[in-house]
Order: structure tokens, then sequence, then C-alpha cells
């Protein structure tokens, strides 16, 4: 994996050898292969828990987006802020099993992307309301459980988060908590 500035390394690239960022890579790559499998395990035992096979699950609906609280930390060694967001945005894909994308926000202090993590507790709550709206997307008739809206966080809602700094609200030219 050959690391430009435009793939946002979370270092300077001084310490590297060819434009490889040996650090960043390692880090980078078993964070995401453990996110990944934590994901997809929590999807796989919410599906088998609610009944659903992967096979029932026509292609149309098969990818379901989902927001709710997830912990941020920023990537940059310099910085490494950490926050929380109330407006973590998923897509789940129940046909595989997986996470699709994972929608990004920049650090207020050093204007770095950052991949939210999701709470195992609150990723399980996402999965449910992903199941949900896609039986409610096969049958509108259906009638789920009613999760709020940003999945069950617990938390305080505080007021929109900053557009500028979210993936999803394009930097800012949209608002991502407003449904279209």
């Amino acid at each position: 994996m050959r690391l430009e500035r435009s793939d946002h390394c979370c270092c300077d690239l001084s310490n590297t050898r060819a434009g490889y960022c040996f650090v960043y890579k390692k880090y980078f790559y078993n964070t995401l292969i453990k996110l990944i499998m934590d994901y997809s395990e929590i999807i796989r035992d919410e599906m088998e828990d609610e009944g659903i096979m992967p096979s029932e699950i026509p292609e149309r609906s098969a990818r379901q987006g989902v927001r709710g609280f997830a912990d941020m930390k920023c990537c940059n060694p310099s910085c490494r802020r950490t926050w929380s967001t109330h407006k973590g945005h998923v897509v789940i894909d129940l046909k595989r099993q997986n996470v699709n994308r994972i929608w990004k926000q920049k650090c207020k202090k050093c204007d770095r992307e950052n991949e939210p993590t999701f709470r195992d507790l609150v990723f399980r709550e996402l999965v449910i309301k992903a199941i949900e709206q896609e039986r409610k997307y096969r049958n509108p008739d259906f009638a789920g459980r009613n999760i709020d809206d940003d999945g069950n966080d617990g938390g305080r809602r505080g007021p929109p988060h900053e557009s500028s700094l979210c993936e999803k609200c394009e930097y800012g030219r949209t608002k991502c908590w407003i449904r279209k």
C-alpha cells in the first residue's frame, strides 16, 4: 500500500522509505481488520437472533444507513484529540453481513479525517435498526420496535455537530441530521 499525502496519512512521511509509512500501514491495517471482524460478527449475531438469513435479504434493500453515538480519536500522532459524536454514520450491508461504509469526521484541532468507532452495545442497536429499516422497506406496514433515530446511546442530545467537519455533510455543503 503506497501512501501519498492525499491518502490522509497520519504522519508526516518523514519516517518513510520510498513513500511507505510502515507505522501507519501496520496500525491502520490491524485496526481496520479488527473492527471489520468485530462488526461483522455483531451483524451475524444480531441477524441470527432476529431469525434472518442473509439469503432472505434482497439486493435492493441490503445496504442500510444508520447513525448513532460514536467515539472519535484523532489519528495524527502530534494531536491525538478525542471526542464523541451522536452523528456517527455507518452503512451496514445485511446481505453480506459487513460494514459497507463508515463516514469520517475531521478533527477540530488539526483538520485530519478520522473514522469513528462504535461501542459494542451501540453497534448492536444500530444493526437492529438497520434490520428494522430493511424490513420496513420490504413491508411498509411492518411495525418494529421504534428505536430512536440515533440508536440507543443513553446519552443526552446536544446541538447538531459542526457540518464543516463531517464527511456525510460534505464538509459543510449539507446537513446530515436532516432527512431528505
